[in-house]
């Protein structure tokens, strides 16, 4: 009888913190892991669209694994309904590719609830849906113990897999891996046999 209702609270748990495919949520039309020409064109869209002003962070960061070549970190679109910007990474290999787009409105409580009820509409119940906190997340990968801790974080509190999370009027679509691959690799190229 106790190992029935020990299954049956973990299929249960299970199902509510279900993992999401985050990398094919997108914000404005930018995805994750797109290049900047891709984020561009998807955020001048948009841009059009909200009869808002287009912009590129005007500092260059020089790409490590292209050497001689620089690349924009930021673009973003200012609009009467909010700010979207767009944060890109070069990663080993010397590709670039998004790793975070936020969206901002202006905030007041009935921006809070429509962004709320906006997001639910087009992603979905959100992954920490019991979760009774003011911040609704949808992940790749729940923490495994959840619900008893933050839904899309690991035990270090980082993010844990792909993740979208509602802040007030803050959209945030992040994705840790592009900075991962960069630590990997640095870590790779520091690490050095001793010569004693």
């Amino acid at each position: 009888m106790k190992k029935t209702a020990v299954f049956l609270s973990a299929m249960l748990l299970s199902g509510l913190a279900s993992a999401t495919d985050v990398r094919a949520f997108d914000l404005g039309g930018v995805r994750l892991g797109m290049s900047p020409s891709e984020a561009k064109a998807a955020l001048q869209a948009k841009c059009q669209r909200d009869h808002g002003k287009f912009d590129v962070t005007p500092f260059a960061e020089p790409n490590p694994y292209l050497p001689g070549k620089k690349y924009k970190l930021y673009m973003h679109c200012e609009a009467p309904a909010g700010k979207t910007s767009v944060h890109v990474r070069a990663i080993p290999g010397g590709a670039i590719v998004v790793e975070r787009v936020i969206y901002e409105m202006p905030w007041n409580n009935d921006n809070v609830k429509a962004l709320r009820a906006n997001a639910i509409a087009k992603y979905g119940e959100p992954t920490n849906i019991i979760q009774m906190g003011p911040d609704p997340e949808w992940c790749e990968s729940p923490h495994p113990s959840w619900p008893g801790g933050p839904a899309c974080q690991d035990d270090s509190g980082l993010s844990a897999g792909a993740r979208l999370r509602i802040t007030s009027t803050k959209v945030e679509l992040y994705d840790p891996r592009p900075s991962e691959l960069v630590q990997a690799d640095r870590k790779a190229k520091e690490t050095v046999k001793p010569s004693l």
